[in-house]
């Protein structure tokens, strides 16, 4: 029998509480506000056995869990990662999926916290869709910082990497729709997208591509998805929480 990881003790520290009503969500804590977010997990919230994890569980109520049954592709628990809070490894041939659609079909968030080990080759940390790497819309960081959000995926660049912890954030919105890129709080330049913008209608995958390609190596500590747009404040806020949850240096 798995057991569930329940949230660990954490300082006491003020909510950090998004403006607008938009996530209204204490991340210090993992309480999540109903209706505010698509989907969200923390490696705080998992099932595991030994330390391998069968489910990584959607804390928004949606029932959305990341879930994986081959104990040779389970994910593994890390007790302790930065600042002393647990996260999910990845090894690159560990992943988990869920058959459901996470990103709305139009304006969306998606942010994550990770630390990528490996960048010999491209990796990606979380897939949307069933589409392969190949398919068209990819969008780049100008600055070179090494993360392209891909028709199916966010991926880690080889030439570059993130082989430090950080907090990353997409935001996707209008018509046609426009894709801002936030690493540690801090918008970065992109290259000029495709006014077509991919929409994710199928299933989700963390660990690698919907198709097992380029799979992640390192360590992620949560993730989630919002139905709106978050202004740079709300990820500027977004990002101060985790910095002071997981000790970034960024």
């Amino acid at each position: 029998m798995g057991r569930i990881i329940s949230p660990i003790a954490l300082p006491l520290h003020s909510p950090i509480v998004c403006p607008m009503g938009i996530a209204a969500i204490n991340w210090l804590t993992g309480q999540i506000a109903a209706g505010s977010l698509s989907w969200a997990w923390r490696a705080t919230n998992v099932i595991v056995s030994g330390t391998a994890i069968s489910q990584i569980t959607d804390l928004t109520g949606g029932g959305r869990h990341l879930t994986q049954a081959s104990g040779l592709s389970k994910p593994s628990i890390v007790a302790s990662w930065r600042g002393g809070q647990p996260a999910v490894g990845f090894s690159g041939t560990r992943w988990a999926a869920v058959a459901d659609p996470i990103l709305p079909l139009t304006d969306w968030t998606f942010g994550c916290v990770l630390e990528c080990t490996d960048i010999s080759v491209d990796r990606s940390p979380m897939s949307f869709g069933t589409a392969t790497t190949g398919a068209a819309y990819v969008i780049r960081p100008a600055s070179g910082h090494g993360i392209r959000l891909e028709s199916v995926g966010i991926v880690n660049d080889s030439s570059t990497g993130l082989s430090a912890a950080n907090s990353i954030v997409f935001t996707r919105t209008g018509a046609p729709p426009v894709l801002r890129f936030y690493l540690n709080g801090v918008e970065e330049a992109l290259d000029v997208p495709s006014a077509t913008m991919f929409v994710a209608v199928t299933g989700a995958r963390i660990g690698s591509l919907a198709n097992g390609t380029q799979p992640f190596v390192g360590r992620q500590a949560e993730g989630f998805v919002a139905p709106s747009p978050f202004s740079a404040m709300q990820i500027a806020a977004y990002h101060a929480s985790v910095k002071a949850r997981y000790i970034l240096p960024i």
